[in-house]
């Protein structure tokens, strides 16, 4: 794993153990793709004016059914 992947997965485990959501923002496509890989989902997406798009992503936890 690298160290991106690690602080992402940390993260997580702290989002878990407090119930609370990560918002993840980038304008490079390929971030957003290795986020949702590791576990986000994409809400938003928006181009702006400049061309330049955003993504943003949020994980959260499953509940259990």
């Amino acid at each position: 794993m690298g160290i991106a992947t690690e602080l992402v997965e940390f993260a997580k485990k702290m989002s878990d153990d407090k119930g609370l959501p990560i918002l993840f923002d980038t304008d490079m496509k390929d971030y957003a793709e290795i986020y949702q890989h590791l576990g986000c989902r994409l809400y938003n997406q928006e181009t702006a004016d400049n061309s330049v798009t955003r993504y943003s992503l949020v994980y959260q936890k499953e509940p259990n059914l």
